[in-house]
């Protein structure tokens, strides 16, 4: 799914500068929150929502699909827009921290 979102580059000193300050600004308002995908499609962030996993505790998880496209996904496990912008602000830091098991971190330089 999250490979037919279209995004720019990524750029993390764009998501690091202004691309993390805008999520921030959109928390004012719920209605905000439609603006989330194209904000991070900016920065070269790719984000998925998909329904709550059966049996699962996850409400998101960050990943990449290659060494330069990285992927926020969230679930509808929690319904609560507390719980979206918290979700979101976490699996945003892993993609700044280059987490991801089996990744180095050298790559992405």
């Amino acid at each position: 799914m999250a490979e037919s979102v279209r995004v720019s580059a990524y750029s993390e000193s764009a998501m690091r500068g202004d691309g993390l300050a805008e999520p921030h600004r959109l928390t004012n308002s719920e209605q905000e929150v439609r603006k989330v995908p194209s904000v991070l499609a900016e920065s070269g962030i790719r984000f998925v929502v998909v329904e709550r996993l059966s049996k699962m505790q996850i409400d998101g998880v960050a990943f990449w699909l290659s060494e330069y496209d990285p992927v926020v996904a969230l679930t509808l496990r929690a319904d609560r827009i507390d719980g979206f912008w918290f979700t979101l602000a976490h699996e945003i830091a892993h993609i700044l921290n280059h987490d991801q098991p089996g990744l180095d971190a050298n790559q992405l330089v």
